[in-house]
Order: structure tokens, then sequence, then C-alpha cells
């Protein structure tokens, strides 16, 4: 924030529509539309906002007799938050994605894996199609590609399919588990891609066993260390095993995390901890069980970082000034036997056909149409409320059924998909969240 700056007090301000939420004992000044608000602590500021609705600034505090530490107070807010700002992107541009799981192949058997991966799908796509899909893709305005499985590295193809994208002008990212890529392999890879991303589970070789199996742990260490070096994005994502003795390692997830960032601190390194573990091979958790993974995987960040993940997250979407219009549902999504999906998680939606029957022009219209029609401006209760674009209406799967089940996307009526259920404590968790991080998002 510009503490030291000077403010025209003949300036009369212009905000975009907002409404006033009275919640415990503050007055919530909320801009629906772009996502903003400011925090009043009592009646003489919210008195003083009401006529810089009106008046210039000098003279808002002659009529209101505000004190100086009020009108103050509010001032900074407004200008810190920016909350004349009617320009706002949308946190999701229109632009496709595509999530490709070439394989499912795998040489491990987590428990939690989600897509079951193990042993290759029947009918596979062989690398002809594989190039194919990719060229199509590109075709109709594909952006980048997140290539995953399986684990990526058993496709006997991986490094041709890589460059092969990189030479089409696609923005590559892997998702692998890191523990059979070759010194020449990564060699090769390192300049085609923009992100990789690691999956590690535990915070030393025991730990880590548990889920990844028998000496993972320093493979995939010494593979995170060679592809840093490349200079490349990387990205470990730890999604701690869910038993007796988790939430006494706490400490331990926290320890391991701190020394990977210092080891790697200048580098183009980051970490992520999954707060969530979705249903797998070997697992499927009660809905206390989830609460408590929750509960305590949030801990790992709070030691960390000093703050709560979900503030975290919170503050940092909310500095990029961004509306949360939708999740990433309507994002391409294909299995290595070719069946296409509209989101990531493709054991949790159907099908619309397979790409080798189905024109890619046509795939990636679908696409829009379906990203259109779950916007949140689409789907009740969300679209009346005033923390829309706060938000963002949450997982369509979760919440939207009718929408993310349906099999005729463009004949799909918005106004027929139920609305979600969302309840007055649920709202008031976001009031608590607005008033926790107001202070933190501008400084």
């Amino acid at each position: 924030m510009e503490r030291s700056k000077t403010i025209d007090t003949n300036k009369q301000y212009v905000f975009p529509e907002w409404c006033i939420r009275q919640y415990r004992d503050k007055y919530l000044i909320v801009c629906s539309e772009t996502a903003n608000w400011i925090v009043l602590d009592n009646k003489q500021q919210l008195e003083f906002f009401k006529s810089l609705t009106e008046h210039a600034i000098s003279d808002a505090i002659a009529i209101t007799q505000c004190p100086k530490e009020d009108y103050v107070n509010v001032l900074i807010q407004i200008e810190a938050k920016h909350l004349e700002e009617k320009n706002v992107q949308p946190s999701f541009v229109d632009k496709l994605s595509l999530h490709f799981y070439i394989t499912n192949t795998c040489n491990m058997k987590c428990p939690h894996c989600y897509m079951n991966a193990g042993v290759a799908l029947t009918n596979e796509l062989t690398k002809k199609e594989i190039f194919a899909v990719l060229t199509n893709y590109k075709k109709v305005g594909g952006i980048d590609v997140t290539f995953t499985g399986g684990e990526i590295a058993t496709h006997k193809n991986i490094v041709e399919i890589i460059k092969f994208a990189h030479d089409l002008g696609l923005k590559i990212k892997l998702l692998t588990n890191g523990t059979l890529w070759r010194p020449d392999m990564i060699q090769e890879v390192a300049p085609c891609i923009y992100s990789i991303q690691f999956s590690i589970d535990g915070f030393d070789e025991e730990s880590n066993a548990k889920v990844r199996g028998i000496r993972a742990f320093n493979k995939v260490l010494d593979t995170i260390d060679r592809f840093v070096a490349t200079g490349v994005n990387v990205i470990v994502a730890i999604t701690p095993f869910f038993d007796r003795e988790f939430e006494h390692n706490i400490h331990n997830y926290v320890e391991f995390i701190k020394n990977l960032t210092a080891k790697y601190y200048g580098e183009n390194f980051f970490i992520r901890v999954s707060t969530e573990m979705l249903e797998g091979r070997e697992i499927s958790l009660t809905e206390e069980e989830k609460s408590k993974y929750n509960e305590l995987t949030t801990k790992i960040y709070s030691e960390y970082y000093g703050i709560d993940l979900f503030d975290y997250s919170f503050i940092s979407k909310m500095r990029q000034r961004r509306i949360m219009e939708n999740c990433i549902y309507g994002e391409i999504s294909i299995s290595a036997n070719g069946d296409v999906f509209f989101c990531s998680r493709i054991p949790s939606v159907p099908s619309i056909g397979n790409v080798k029957n189905i024109p890619f022009e046509h795939i990636a219209k679908l696409s829009r149409i379906i990203h259109e029609k779950s916007n949140i401006n689409n789907l009740r209760p969300c679209k009346d409320c005033e923390l829309k674009y706060i938000c963002g209406g949450g997982c369509r799967i979760e919440y939207f059924d009718t929408l993310t089940s349906c099999m005729d996307i463009e004949h799909l009526d918005v106004n027929d998909i139920p609305p979600r259920k969302c309840s007055q404590k649920y709202k008031e968790s976001f009031y608590d969240l607005m008033i926790r991080t107001n202070s933190r998002i501008f400084q």
C-alpha cells in the first residue's frame, strides 16, 4: 500500500454498483460485479462512505463530521483496494486447455489414485493418433497441454510426444511421479516444457513408501534436482497419506517443505499440499474423515506460512484483481483411449464420445458452450448473490450435477439446472474471510 499517497479532497468517487452487508459488528461494502469490498468498523464510517457516493471528499467530511481516524480509515481502504476500478478480468480467460492422459500404465499402485492407474487401457491411442490429436487441437486454437497418466514416463514415445507438442507451439506441462526419468530424457525435454509437477506423498522414505512404494523417495528427489538445474518451473505436489500417524507427523511435513524450499531458494520452485483426497483405488473417506483430512493438511500450510491455507489462497486470488466466474469446468480432457471429457476428474463425469470419432472442431465448440453455460451468471442462486465473483460457485461437479452429467450440452437449458444448496452459514464463512483478510490484501 502507498502509505504516503496524497488524495485530492476535491475528488468525487464514482463506485461500481455496491451493497451493504451488516455482519457482526462490521459493515461490508461489497461491489459484486468487481469482486471487491471494504470493511467499515462503525456507523460513522458507514455514513461517511454513503456521503462519498454523492459528494466530494471535503464535503463528505464536513457533512458527516466524521472523526479523522474514521474517514482516514475509509479513504485508505478505497484507494488501496481500488474500489473505483470497474475493469476486472475473469480468472479463466476464453482459451482452450487440454488435459491429456496419454497412458494409464504406471509403475506404481498408489492407494488414492482416482485413475486406478497401473495397466494400460484397451485400445490406447497410438503415437500417430496422439500426434493427430495435438495437431487438431492446435488448429482450433489450443494454447496449452498438460500431459499426465498413469505415469507419462512409462510411455515409450514420451520424448517424441513432448517434442512434437513443442514444435506445434503448445505450452507444455507435465505431471509425473518422477522415478523413471533418465538424465538423457531430462536434457531432451527440459527445453520444451513450461513446468513439471512431481508427486511426493511423504516426508521421508518410510512415510512416502506407504503410498509410492519403496525406494521411490530418493529417486524423485534426484529427478527434481536435475530438472531444477535446467531452469524449468518445478512443482512438488504432496498428498499426505491419511492414517493414524498423520496427525503426529504434521511438523515433519512442515520441516520437509522448509528444507526443500530453502534448498531451491531463488529457483523456479513451488510446493502444493492437497487438502482433499479424492476417492481412489483403496481410498473412500467418510465425510467426517474428509473434514479431518482437510483440517490436518491445512495445519501444514498454517505452520509453514503462518497463515491459514484458505486465507493464503484467497488473498493470492484477490490480489490478482480477477473475478471468479467459473471453475475450470469445460476444459478438454482426453483419456488414454481417446474418450473425451470436460473436466480433468474424468472418473466423475461422463464421456461425450471418442476423439477418433468426433471432429476436434466440434469438441472445441462443445468445450466453449459448456464453459459458458457453467458460468456463475447462469447458475442459481449464485447469479443473484453479491458474493458470486468472490465465491465463484464452487466445483461444478460437487454442486451442479445436472450440468456436469448432461450428455446433450448444446441443448441444455441453464434454467433447468437446479439451484445449488447454499446456506446462510456458508455465506457468513465468506464474510468472516473477507473481514479477516481485508487488510492483508492491500499490504
